[in-house]
């Protein structure tokens, strides 16, 4: 298939480091990142979840707001909340 896609700053960055560290191509990078992120059972929730924890410093009770909040940043979602616990998550909408 071919398309067109407008990157953003961040990922046009990230893209060019990672063809120059690995000397390979944008078509390669670009699709080794696509099947990374969307193959099954793939671990960035875990990843995102274990940040959101360092991030502000919790345990506890609060663990499994910081999973749905890992959850909800992992695939650009929103959380719906009357719990102001989720206002800890600089990054959640």
């Amino acid at each position: 298939m071919r398309t067109t896609v407008t990157l953003t700053p961040e990922t046009e960055a990230l893209i060019k480091t990672a063809m120059a560290e690995s000397d390979r191509s944008f078509k390669d990078v670009v699709n080794d990142a696509i099947v990374t992120a969307l193959a099954p059972g793939q671990t960035r929730p875990l990843r995102t979840k274990t940040r959101a924890l360092n991030d502000i410093g919790l345990g506890g009770n609060l663990v499994n707001d910081a999973y749905l909040a890992a959850l909800a940043l992992a695939c650009g979602g929103a959380v719906v909340s009357f719990d102001s616990d989720f206002a800890r998550f600089p990054d959640l909408e």
